[in-house]
């Protein structure tokens, strides 16, 4: 017997494709934030997190700043003792910095600076970064009184899309794009010249701004953190779904 396809309809909206860009563990973890949609997923990390061998820098120090859970890593692997003040950027860092006297901040620089003027923290502070890091944290606590340095204990490779990644953003069927830095926008646009139908998700303005004039759709999560981005990247989804 012969089985044939139903046709489909001329007015039939084709199913979207979610591309997840994050480190791998981060991008799994934030898959299963979302939950299941019904979307083609493809995985394609831009970038790539690698440990840099620095010393545990000389100093007296009366905390550390941490804004990123490889920083947290960085912060135990040169030694820090268990106890050490540490002001976090948002609570998964603070849950990542375990062992250390830790207070949170609500996701962002500014919320973690405003933190520690508030509570009048004593210097000297170690700033414990990446080679990439935005908001300029140790420079504006200098300025204002509070000894600040830093230290860049890893790096953030740049890696290329996959070339299922790059189908799919120069393709026909809708994307949705969820976006967690600036720098990650940047990379994508580099390689891809995004083609499809974009509906992006993006954690801040400034994640969002260089797909201004390129996406069809840009949602900005209401404040930085991954249950924001889980709502927004839903918004992503109904509006690649409403065609």
């Amino acid at each position: 017997m012969q089985v044939t396809s139903a046709p489909v309809p001329d007015n039939a909206v084709p199913s979207p494709v979610l591309i997840l860009t994050r480190p791998a563990a981060a991008a799994r973890r934030f898959r299963a934030e979302l939950g299941e949609h019904g979307l083609r997923v493809i995985e394609s990390p831009v970038l790539a997190i690698r440990p840099l061998a620095v010393p545990r820098p000389e100093g007296d120090w009366a905390g550390l700043i941490l804004t990123s859970e490889n920083g947290a890593s960085a912060a135990l692997r040169m030694g820090f003792p268990p106890g050490t003040p540490v002001w976090a950027v948002g609570e998964r860092t603070a849950r990542a910095a375990q062992g250390f006297a830790v207070t949170a901040a609500e996701g962002d620089a500014e919320s973690l600076i405003a933190l520690i003027l508030s509570q009048r923290a004593p210097g000297p502070l170690l700033h414990i970064r990446g080679e990439h890091a935005r908001g300029d944290i140790a420079a504006r606590l200098a300025a204002v009184g509070i000894p600040t340095s830093e230290v860049v204990a890893y790096a953030q490779d740049a890696q290329p899309l996959s070339p299922e990644a790059l189908s799919a953003l120069m393709g026909n069927d809708p994307v949705i794009l969820p976006l967690f830095s600036p720098r990650s926008s940047v990379i994508i646009l580099s390689q891809a010249s995004c083609a499809a139908p974009l509906h992006v998700a993006a954690i801040s303005p400034a994640a969002a701004a260089p797909f201004k004039g390129v996406a069809a759709s840009l949602t900005v999560a209401t404040e930085p953190g991954s249950a924001a981005m889980v709502v927004a990247t839903v918004a992503a989804i109904r509006r690649a779904e409403a065609g």
